[in-house]
């Protein structure tokens, strides 16, 4: 694999993302598509291949993130009874939203035009799914600083720490992809990893797994040059440049995705 193989595989990375989404390929082919419910869904819920599945998922994340908190503070049968129903009430709400949603849509034969009006429509359905139903503006978020009181410091230190760690993993994971390409030395990893997790991320780290390298490569892109440069050789900075400039390219794709949400 040479250095400048590096960037294209980004590129190819991204295709392939986008490949999952059929009725986003047939689009371009043909003046006409069929387009049935269960699209929408697959397009909206991606590896959930159902509302049902879904559901569950999104209930299983909830039930993870209430152990998370009573870990971190000792909850009381009552507040997590409080955190539960607000959680269910998020998940019942959203998709509600979207079965209204859906029955606007059109389906069957269908053309550019009106597949271009469905994407409009389930694209926030799919970023709010994407980040998560119990995020800021949650009937969950709004349980929790209420439920919690004197408790919220507590679970705010344990959350943050939980973000870091999973940061940190990703960053790890991020460098051996690119050593392939990229060999670094000790020195230059942990001053690359450094200056990466001087960066902030308080606005939360619910970024799906398929994106988290992509998150990384981007954050990468946002160091100052000043910062950056001296941690690489010459013929490595062209590289970094190299993947920096395909990054900053793919914002409005990664945007759209609910990867950057500042």
């Amino acid at each position: 694999m040479t250095f400048q193989s590096i960037p294209h595989l980004i590129v190819a990375q991204i295709c392939l993302v986008l490949l999952a989404f059929p009725a986003s390929a047939q689009v371009f082919a043909a003046q006409q598509m069929q387009m049935d419910e269960a699209q929408l869904i697959s397009n909206v819920f991606q590896n959930q291949r159902s509302k049902e599945k879904a559901r569950e998922h999104c209930e299983q994340l909830l039930a993870a993130r209430i152990r998370g908190i009573a870990q971190a503070c000792s909850l009381t049968e009552e507040q997590r009874t409080q955190l539960e129903l607000a959680g269910q009430g998020d998940i019942s709400r959203f998709f509600n939203r979207f079965n209204n949603m859906l029955r606007t849509c059109k389906l069957g034969s269908i053309s550019q035009q009106e597949w271009q009006e469905n994407w409009q429509l389930i694209q926030p359905y799919r970023n709010e799914f994407t980040r998560g139903l119990h995020s800021e503006d949650s009937l969950f978020a709004k349980s929790l600083e209420f439920t919690l009181g004197d408790q919220l410091d507590n679970w705010e230190k344990a959350s943050a720490e939980r973000q870091l760690r999973a940061y940190q993993a990703d960053i790890k994971i991020v460098l051996a992809q690119l050593d392939c390409g990229l060999p670094l030395t000790d020195e230059q990893r942990k001053k690359l990893t450094d200056v990466l997790l001087a960066q902030d991320i308080s606005r939360g780290y619910s970024v799906t797994a398929q994106y988290r390298a992509y998150l990384v490569l981007y954050r990468m892109s946002q160091i100052p040059d000043e910062e950056l440069r001296p941690i690489f050789l010459d013929n490595e900075w062209k590289i970094v440049e190299a993947i920096r400039n395909q990054m900053k390219g793919l914002e409005p794709f990664l945007r759209q995705q609910g990867v950057i949400l500042d």
